[in-house]
């Protein structure tokens, strides 16, 4: 007997190929999908992790706009929570014969480790490590030169030409195409190299490197196996003990801005004095020149008037002005090959004194800063707030995947054990266990869920996530992504896998087993006709042809294979619209926000403590560059606001005195009006994206009812806004005020930092000519480029594009099985209703459309429900997936509706062809055996 109920599960493993791969294929992808988004998330931060730890990365980084002096360093080391400290050297210098800023620093010995990619560390002077970012442009073993930063009165290298010995990464620039701002070229930095400690002649420190002594939640060190490093706690942690210490710097910033102006005097006294003693010396030639002329022409008259007595008296007297014409050529030749070098150096060590001069007015104060690595590293936080935003996408996205491949899955268990009542009855007539009847069952669910699981487990849990990080990760500088098995989403999508075969098909068969084998013989007694709803509305079924009430009556009359059809059809259209719509809301934000509303190229920012006469002539100089067309001054200063959940978010201030210029390159309008805003002096206009925030209680200490919005400035002093209205903006938080609201509740007078610049032809190339000669004028703290941000967003979203592209080629995969289960399921449990209207003269493509029409209306039923769930879904997804800062495009368009209508249509098309094949294979005589017709 088990020998016959073994053939049996072979024969049906054999005879039912379709649906076994078709099952298989409908658990791999949701498996695959479910896995995968679950898996990347976590992934994609163990990958930071163990760089982390790999490189023991800095917890804080101390600077100042004058450097670190051994004071400095010792006020930090007096922090109790502090566990290493390194010192830095660097000098931000221009590699030669090119347009590209690079940071050179020393080598890090215990904080912040290099990642050596290729070469070895240097042995001496004159060798460097070069950026992996320049491993295609110079090999191992060439030189590479250096160039003055034309900004620094020295250079604080001992050497410009140097040896490369290897190509290495760092933590602390991870961004893979910004690295942040430089004092050199055209402001902005394009790599970072390193050489021994040794090889800088430097009175002072650049910055300071702070490992902390962290605890973790419990108070105990912390281990590389959770994500302590982007916790709240930790946050928490650096931000209290980095206030600490910026307080204690603080208290020295007087005495250390005397300090720092006397060496600066110093050192440039001792520079002058060399010039100084050059300058006297060849004065003193030219009045020796002088002299010895007035001498020679006294000898040369002596000569005419003296009468001499012999030819020797003559010949001295000869030789006597010779010697003088002798010294007055040497002269001559001194003063000649001397005189424009001297001269030249002179002028440029006053016009030196005059920028020192200047420079030591603008330092008014000393400013320390004490950063957090979301503060000093290059999108750092971009980078792991990206990986949650995957985790948020993956809460969605999947789980309705997997839900609508488990759905169609049970759908087709349940009509194999249905069709099968013949089978069933017959093995239990026959005295066989319902065990032996149901293991064939058991077998075929357990064999189609768990390969299906296992190879959708393999591929989502280890292939999925390299290929979204292959795209999230081209952005950054990880070569390889940390691989994780997480167990609890493999046992939850093997759980449910089962469910769907197994489980479901198991509890069919045993139900059917207990009704009596002359029960199962005969089929299942049809449900009583009815009239369907249609058929009441008389002028409309009356004009409706013979074919069409068919259709009609069973589309309507077989509830349940209608529900699971458009459920099944409008779960793929819904995840399309999805694909797609997260796609339009990404891709066109940065066209939009650089050229419809931020239409500035370039913002500098420039020393504030400029007088105003300075001010005018950095102004003056800025605008008789070429190819600049205007450029309006406003005041710039970074605030930040507190969230609910501890953490912060820095905002923009942008304060305005000429309003009408500010308008012609920041377009502050409403995003679904276009109705341009206007700036009052009584409150503030705010960014969209920090409006929601404020809707959703998402700040602390802000009171939506009374239009209140708390930021708290650099000292951490609390400033209340009134606020106005909001206006569309998607990259940052913003605010935009008047100089005398400003005045009024910030306390301070309103004075101008920065310029907004407009080019007549902003290329790319013009924008970096002008950026460069910006940041060459004396005064330019920094400046940004509208052309770096754009860029940076597009980079930053192409890791979301190509995660979405494999969404949407996954819900395609989907859309066609499903699509294909259900069309096979309708056709198998109509074999004998075909059979009869074949045998009834109906030509094969009569048949097929007998069928087809139902599939196609119900197709067409499930794209409408589709169009609206994946437009609910997709709202939902883009409110959770953006960052706090950043806002996508809300809506879905018109196109993606029609593009996510045309693809599942053509998808049913292709599945109606093939099965119109299978249609015209079925017997006539074979059907119409079944056990009572």
């Amino acid at each position: 007997m088990k020998k016959a109920v073994n053939t049996n599960i072979y024969r049906e493993f054999r005879n039912t190929k379709k649906r076994l791969i078709s099952i298989i294929v409908l658990i791999f992808l949701g498996v695959l999908v479910f896995v995968g988004l679950k898996s990347s998330g976590g992934d994609i931060r163990k990958t930071a992790l163990d760089n982390i730890h790999k490189s023991n990365l800095a917890d804080a980084f101390v600077m100042s706009n004058v450097g670190l002096d051994q004071f400095d360093i010792a006020i930090i080391k007096r922090n109790s929570n502090i566990e290493k400290l390194e010192l830095v050297h660097s000098s931000d210098m221009m590699i030669k014969n090119s347009n590209d800023a690079i940071r050179v620093m020393n080598i890090p010995d215990e904080i912040s480790k290099l990642e050596l990619v290729e070469g070895r560390f240097p042995e001496k002077d004159g060798q460097i490590l070069l950026d992996r970012r320049l491993s295609s442009d110079y090999k191992l073993g060439e030189q590479i030169f250096f160039d003055e930063n034309e900004l620094d009165n020295k250079t604080y290298l001992k050497r410009k030409q140097y040896t490369i010995t290897g190509f290495v990464n760092s933590m602390e620039y991870i961004d893979s195409f910004n690295l942040g701002y430089s004092t050199a070229g055209n402001g902005k930095l394009k790599f970072v190299s390193y050489v021994r400690d040794s090889e800088f002649d430097m009175n002072f420190y650049s910055m300071a490197k702070i490992k902390y002594d962290t605890p973790n939640y419990d108070g105990n060190k912390t281990t590389k196996s959770n994500e302590y490093d982007f916790s709240k706690e930790y946050r928490n942690f650096v931000e209290v003990n980095n206030k600490q210490l910026k307080r204690e710097l603080s208290k020295n910033a007087d005495e250390r801005l005397e300090k720092f102006n006397k060496n600066s005097f110093d050192t440039f006294a001792e520079n002058e004095k060399n010039i100084l003693e050059e300058k006297n010396d060849l004065d003193a030639k030219k009045r020796e020149l002088v002299l010895l002329h007035e001498h020679l022409k006294k000898l040369e008259n002596e000569f005419l008037s003296k009468d001499f007595n012999n030819s020797s008296e003559v010949e001295a007297f000869s030789n006597k002005m010779n010697d003088i014409r002798a010294k007055i050529t040497k002269t001559k030749t001194f003063i000649k090959n001397n005189k424009e070098i001297i001269e030249a150096k002179w002028e440029y060590i006053q016009e030196r004194r005059k920028e020192l001069n200047d420079r030591l007015k603008a330092i008014a104060n000393v400013n320390y800063s004490v950063m957090s690595r979301d503060d000093y590293i290059v999108n750092y936080s971009t980078y792991w707030d990206g990986s949650y935003k995957i985790d948020t996408l993956s809460n969605a996205f999947p789980v309705f995947f997997f839900a609508v491949a488990l759905l169609v899955t049970l759908s087709t268990m349940i009509r194999m054990v249905d069709e099968q009542r013949l089978f069933m009855g017959t093995m239990k007539a026959m005295g066989y266990s319902d065990i032996d009847i149901v293991k064939k069952y058991i077998y075929y669910g357990l064999f189609s869920g768990a390969t299906g699981w296992f190879f959708g487990m393999l591929f989502g849990a280890f292939i999925l996530p390299k290929i979204i990080f292959i795209s999230y990760g081209h952005n950054y500088i990880f070569k390889d992504v940390s691989i994780v098995v997480y167990w609890r989403y493999i046992f939850e999508a093997l759980l449910l896998s089962l469910i769907g075969t197994t489980f479901v098909s198991i509890f069919v068969a045993m139900r059917e087993l207990n009704n009596k084998p002359v029960d199962l013989f005969g089929k299942k007694v049809p449900k009583h006709g009815s009239k369907i709803m249609l058929e009441r509305i008389r002028f409309i079924w009356s004009k409706m042809s013979f074919n069409s009430k068919v259709t009609a009556r069973n589309i309507f009359r077989y509830k349940v294979r209608m529900m699971m059809t458009v459920l099944g059809v409008s779960g793929c259209t819904a995840l399309l619209v999805i694909g797609m719509g997260i796609k339009d809301s990404i891709s066109g934000v940065s066209d939009i926000q650089f050229k419809q509303i931020s239409k500035y190229d370039i913002i500098s920012i420039y020393n504030n403590n400029m007088s105003d006469e300075n001010s005018d002539k950095y102004k003056e100089k800025i605008l008789h560059y070429e190819n600049v067309s205007y450029v309006v001054p406003i005041f710039s200063e970074k605030v930040s606001i507190k969230l609910n959940d501890g953490s912060k978010d820095t905002v923009n201030i942008f304060v305005t005195k000429e309003k009408n210029d500010f308008y012609k390159l920041i377009n502050l309008r409403d995003r679904k009006t276009k109705k341009a805003m206007k700036i009052s002096d009584i409150d503030v206009v705010i960014t969209e994206k920090l409006n929601n925030l404020i809707l959703e209680s998402k700040i602390a200490n802000t009171s939506v009812e009374n239009k209140k919005l708390t930021v708290y400035t650099e000292e951490d002093k609390a400033i209340d806004l009134k606020l106005n209205t909001n206006t569309e903006w998607y990259t940052g938080h913003n605010i935009f005020m008047s100089e005398k609201y400003y005045e009024k509740v910030f306390g301070k007078k309103y004075k101008e930092n920065a310029f907004l610049v407009k080019l007549k032809n902003p290329t790319d190339k013009n924008i970096d000519n002008i950026s460069k000669k910006i940041m060459a004028t004396n005064g330019t703290t920094y400046l940004v480029t509208s052309k770096d941000n754009a860029s940076m967003i597009n980079s930053a979203l192409d890791g979301l594009n190509f995660i979405v592209f494999v969404m949407i080629i996954c819900s395609l995969m989907l859309a066609y099985t499903v699509l294909y289960n259900l069309t096979n399921i309708n056709i198998s449990e109509r074999k004998v209703e075909l059979a009869t209207i074949k045998v009834l003269g109906f030509y094969p493509k009569e048949v097929s459309l007998y069928i087809f029409k139902e599939t196609f209306l119900l197709t067409i039923m499930g794209i409408f429900v589709g169009i609206v769930l994946g437009t609910g879904m997709h709202h939902y997804i883009i409110q959770n997936l953006t960052p706090n800062d950043t806002m996508f495009l809300q809506g879905i368009t018109i196109t993606n509706i029609i593009f996510s209508m045309i693809l599942t249509i053509i998808f049913a098309l292709i599945v109606m062809r093939i099965m119109h094949t299978n249609i015209n294979d079925i017997e006539m005589l074979d059907s119409l055996k079944s056990n009572d017709q």
